[in-house]
């Protein structure tokens, strides 16, 4: 580096100059002139200064302390611009602090990992393999995870934009994710919503549902206490659907609009239903019923108390469209298949 002398300039310094303890008075003043002024002539006016090292290294022994309200900036596009040395940095000494809060900030854990800690605690870690750990500093790649949340009583996550509040947790009683606010909560996949938990607790599925089984499980309605009451749903090899009722025949006949009784549109039924099959029964009586379309028709003595039921398979366009692998091209519920790999094996990419 070759010696450069500028007026105003305290101090004079020689190329590969080793700044010792006496030195700090002189160097603070040359700092502060580059920082304030940086003036040949010094007249006041801000005028950058570069000094060219080459290939020489100024060492500086202890400190080096910048006051007042001053900018520091070092280097340029795509150079190393800051390196400090390979030492016994930990979470409670940081290579990088604040002023006063030295076991905050940043430091270099080992060979490619990098680490922050606050309070002399390590908080988040970045390893080599490009994990991220926040509460632990072995995060792991688990299915393929690239950041892990580590906490010895609730490990959680928690998203808001000022009103709507997400979190996900995990304890040692169960696993949670959803909504603390009250908003709806919502599955996605290929960018299309496949299921919703309404803020008020209903649960709408866009497409098909599969289970292994199930039942309604609701508070025991007379017994109190702790006890829960449940049914098993009625499942068949079809997608059937049940209609029924109860009826007086009026002058010994009665016509039943299965739209009307049902509570639906004008001409539902039919586009809903396909292959119907009806029943009639009334205590005591003879009664003959017919059903054409959606109108069922029962006939026998007067003032007969019948019970009807109708059962037809669905044919709506859902159950023969792509939302539905569970039919055939036609509609058909299929009972048997070959599954293709196993949805509920082990996590792609996780340890055996």
């Amino acid at each position: 580096m070759a010696q450069q002398t500028f007026s105003g300039v305290p101090g004079d310094f020689t190329a590969g100059q080793v700044l010792t303890a006496a030195d700090m008075d002189k160097l603070r003043e040359f700092l502060l002139y580059l920082i304030k002024d940086g003036d040949e002539g010094d007249t006041g006016e801000t005028s950058p200064l570069i000094l060219d090292l080459g290939s020489d290294i100024v060492d500086i022994v202890g400190d080096v302390t910048i006051t007042g309200d001053h900018d520091l900036t070092i280097g340029t596009t795509n150079t190393q611009i800051l390196a400090a040395a390979a030492g016994s940095a930990a979470a409670n000494a940081v290579t990088y602090s604040f002023f006063g809060d030295e076991d905050t900030g940043m430091y270099r854990a080992g060979a490619n990992e990098i680490r922050w800690a606050t309070g002399g605690a390590d908080r988040l870690t970045l390893n080599a393999l490009g994990n991220m750990g926040l509460g632990t500093v072995t995060p792991h790649a688990f299915g393929g995870a690239l950041f892990e949340i580590n906490d010895a009583g609730i490990a959680s996550l928690f998203i808001t934009d000022g009103t709507a509040e997400f979190q996900t947790n995990v304890t040692a009683a169960a696993t949670y994710c959803g909504t603390r606010s009250a908003h709806d909560f919502s599955i996605i996949s290929s960018d299309i919503v496949r299921m919703v938990v309404r803020a008020a607790g209903a649960v709408h599925v866009n497409g098909a549902f599969s289970k292994g089984s199930g039942s309604f499980d609701i508070a025991h309605p007379t017994k109190g206490g702790d006890w829960r009451l449940r049914h098993s749903f009625i499942e068949g090899p079809q997608a059937d659907l049940i209609y029924r009722g109860t009826v007086t025949l009026a002058g010994g006949t009665v016509a039943i609009d299965l739209d009307e009784a049902s509570n639906m549109t004008d001409g539902t039924w039919e586009a809903l239903c396909r292959d119907p099959w009806s029943m009639v029964a009334s205590s005591g009586n003879a009664v003959e019923w017919s059903l054409s379309g959606k109108t069922l028709t029962i006939t026998g003595p007067a003032d007969a108390v019948c019970n009807w039921m109708v059962i037809a398979e669905r044919q709506d366009d859902h159950m023969k469209g792509d939302d539905c692998p569970l039919c055939d091209d036609d509609g058909h519920f299929v009972t048997e298949y070959e599954r293709e790999g196993d949805p509920f094996g082990p996590i792609e990419g996780a340890a055996a």
